[in-house]
């Protein structure tokens, strides 16, 4: 399977609702990025600053000056591929333990 092309990698910073600009859609609140809402709140947001969001090349061929504003503006920290790999391998290890193999006999 061919993995995916990432043009950029992008964090949340706290205090800042930046939405994933691909996710604008009719009738659909857009997806924050590194952030979500509160169900029964939506005025409430939740930040993870850790999480880091790879944009794929054809997203941010068509909104890469809006992605590149927001990281200008402080509303997102740009970080590094390398970066987004350790990230992907923490994930993976937090979720080894809970992981059950299924037995074969």
């Amino acid at each position: 399977m061919h993995e995916p092309e990432f043009a950029l990698y992008v964090s949340s910073v706290e205090g800042h609702a930046v939405t994933r600009f691909s996710s604008h859609k009719m009738g659909r609140r857009p997806l924050l990025i590194g952030a979500t809402r509160d169900h029964k709140d939506p005025t409430k947001i939740t930040w993870d600053t850790s999480r880091i969001v790879p944009i794929p090349e054809g997203e941010y061929a068509r909104f890469g000056r809006e992605y590149n504003r927001e990281i200008r503006a402080g509303g997102l920290k740009k970080r590094s591929a390398e970066e987004y790999a350790e990230w992907v391998n923490k994930q993976v290890k937090a979720e080894a333990p809970n992981r059950v193999d299924e037995v074969v006999s």
